[in-house]
């Protein structure tokens, strides 16, 4: 479990993106980047978190973890993309 779940309450899009970003920093990802998209009424979601990593098992890794965390906080149906080829 991470060290960053054990005080967070995911009550907004953001903190939720915040959230997501920490955990992030934790697996070492880098050019980590929280766009905000609130204003854009055809947007497909509040905000996107952006980051980068050295290999593909060290994406699997971030991805991983943010699944498994966003999950343990509560939230339903957390979605990730690029999962599949790391990317």
């Amino acid at each position: 479990m991470s060290n960053i779940n054990k005080k967070v309450k995911i009550l907004t899009s953001k903190s939720l993106a915040t959230f997501c970003a920490k955990l992030s920093s934790e697996k070492i990802a880098a050019n980590i980047c929280v766009i905000d998209l609130e204003e854009i009424p055809t947007a497909p979601a509040d905000f996107f978190v952006i980051c980068s990593s050295d290999s593909q098992n060290q994406s699997r890794a971030i991805s991983e973890l943010i699944l498994r965390e966003t999950k343990s906080v509560g939230v339903k149906k957390p979605r990730v993309e690029g999962e599949e080829v790391g990317e």
